[in-house]
């Protein structure tokens, strides 16, 4: 805030306000006020300087797009932004996937590769609009079928070279959206048996 900078989180609808360049004491009576508007009370006494018009060239425009690869830049003590449409988190030895992240629901594309992730949360079902999920090089042991349900409208590519996996849940095949699947290096002995649904597959590599 001392270097005229704030984000305000909306949980419903889901925004962030992001407040930058803005006059430090100006901003921290907005905040005052706005603070006492949440809490129900009197902001009738509070003094509001008339703010000028941001140019174009300061208001700032929503990321859509994020790459974590190292541990050393996650966000432990930041959210990931609402308006995030693909987030690359890669090679930062991953245990469990982030519960922060099912809540971005504009996310087309996820990439979580190169990690230690071994289970994906039924949580991640929330993810509607996701076409792409980039899963390689980890050792996750099943996909969820939650997860297929899910994503049998949207998910196009599925790459989950080199996990664990064993075996595929039958509800796998209604991921009829699927254009690309990669499935090399696992544990597979054989496919689901209405695997044939996969009507519009056109690359797939695995078993």
């Amino acid at each position: 805030m001392d270097q005229g900078k704030a984000t305000v989180r909306v949980k419903e609808p889901a925004h962030d306000l992001i407040v930058s360049q803005a006059d430090v004491i100006q901003l921290k009576s907005f905040l005052h006020a706005l603070k006492l508007g949440l809490q129900n009370k009197d902001i009738g006494q509070v003094k509001l300087s008339t703010l000028r018009p941001a140019s174009s060239a300061q208001v700032e425009k929503q990321k859509t797009r994020l790459v974590v690869t190292s541990r050393r830049d996650y966000p432990l003590t930041t959210s990931f932004p609402y308006s995030l449409e693909s987030l690359k988190i890669s090679t930062c030895t991953l245990r469990k996937v982030d519960g922060r992240i099912s809540s971005l629901k504009h996310l087309t594309v996820l990439d979580l590769s190169e990690n230690q992730l071994r289970d994906l949360p039924d949580d991640l079902a929330k993810l509607q609009h996701l076409a792409e999920l980039h899963l390689q090089n980890n050792v996750v042991e099943k996909f969820p079928a939650s997860l297929c349900i899910a994503y049998s409208r949207s998910l196009r590519l599925l790459d989950m070279n080199n996990n664990m996996l064993s075996c595929l849940p039958p509800q796998f095949c209604e991921l009829t959206e699927l254009v690309n699947l990669k499935l090399d290096n696992n544990q597979l002995a054989s496919l689901p048996k209405n695997f044939g649904n996969l009507i519009n597959l056109r690359f797939f590599c695995g078993v």
